[in-house]
């Protein structure tokens, strides 16, 4: 006999452009589905610069992992519903806890999430060699497609999604590429063994100007001493699934490599080649003296900590929401005398 799977209650904080046109608390249940939600309005005073929503997800689950991660896929494919349904977007801002919900237990578990999204911030890097160099660049010629490109690396710098990053950042590459499109013609690839194709009617290899792919392709051979081919056909490839809408997690086993990675090669291929353009673009020939800084990431990151609670309710097998712990973890910065900040 198959154990009965436990219930757990997760709590979310959801960001959005509408509420609900009462204080009620709306539930909804999918058929077939081992999930029942509950939303309510949660801080939606009119001009508040971040209206959210409260979502309460209870799901069957074996443990904590599972949970967490179902309620995740489920939660996430609800707020698409439901922003297709209001035509007003929803996301998931945070998840605040996860409570082992089943009945008719006297001890239960929890994992109470604190997050911490500027742990770090602002970072002292700015000084006057910064901003001279900032003056320096400024007397570039930012006409055309090279002021597209830092436009489109800017906008890649401040999305917040790594899928959008990607996609910025590849826009600027496909800007700057076009400095580095060859004269010469190319052939052709076979898409299987990348040989160049043949065109038995006419009995030749059939050549042509490079297409807007293949001068892409030309800038990564023009930064990487090896390993360009490779380094393309990820980022290509990756590329091809998210303009077509598809999900990347295929080409992660496919080539072994997570789109995290691919997000910092495109981030630092287009950095790296607006870089390499900037001498050309300064009409006035000088040599230049920059002090250039660039992040060890690209990704924005946060410090999030997970807390492992127990705690009890008053009956086992009725639950109440007001039982449940809800911590203040705090974050205390000491810098030391050596100007490095501890945590």
């Amino acid at each position: 006999m198959e154990p009965q799977p436990k219930v757990f209650l997760i709590e979310y904080f959801v960001e959005c452009k509408s509420c609900f046109v009462d204080s009620e608390k709306y539930e909804t249940t999918v058929k077939g589905k081992r999930f029942r939600l509950e939303l309510t309005n949660f801080n939606v005073e009119p001009g508040t610069p971040h209206p959210t929503l409260l979502a309460h997800l209870y799901i069957e689950a074996a443990n904590f992992e599972e949970a967490e991660t179902n309620g995740d896929n489920f939660i996430n494919l609800y707020l698409d519903i439901f922003g297709f349904t209001c035509g007003a977007p929803f996301r998931v801002e945070k998840v605040n806890f996860i409570a082992d919900w089943t009945p008719g237990l006297l001890e239960r578990e929890m994992i109470f999430f604190s997050y911490f999204p500027g742990h770090q911030l602002p970072v002292e890097i700015i000084d006057q060699s910064i901003v001279m160099t900032a003056q320096e660049l400024a007397e570039a010629n930012f006409e055309g497609a090279f002021g597209r490109a830092i436009r489109w690396f800017n906008n890649g710098l401040n999305a917040r999604v790594k899928e959008d990053q990607f996609q910025y950042f590849w826009f600027a590459i496909e800007q700057l590429s076009s400095f580095y499109k060859k004269n010469e013609k190319v052939n052709d690839a076979c898409p299987k063994c990348r040989g160049p194709l043949f065109c038995e009617a006419c009995g030749e290899h059939p050549l042509h100007k490079p297409y807007p792919k293949q001068a892409i392709k030309q800038l990564f051979e023009s930064l990487f001493r090896e390993g360009s081919d490779r380094a393309f056909t990820h980022a290509d490839k990756f590329r091809n699934a998210l303009m077509h809408g598809e999900e990347v997690e295929p080409l992660e086993r496919q080539f072994n490599v997570k789109f995290e990675k691919i997000v910092e090669l495109v981030g630092n291929v287009s950095w790296s080649t607006i870089v390499n353009l900037f001498p050309t673009r300064i009409e006035e020939k000088k040599q230049l003296k920059l002090n250039l800084l660039k992040p060890e990431s690209f990704l924005h990151q946060s410090l999030t900590t997970r807390l492992s609670l127990g705690f009890s309710t008053a009956n086992p097998d009725a639950p109440q929401l007001h039982e449940i712990p809800r911590p203040s973890v705090e974050m205390v910065f000491n810098r030391e005398s050596d100007g490095e900040l501890t945590e």
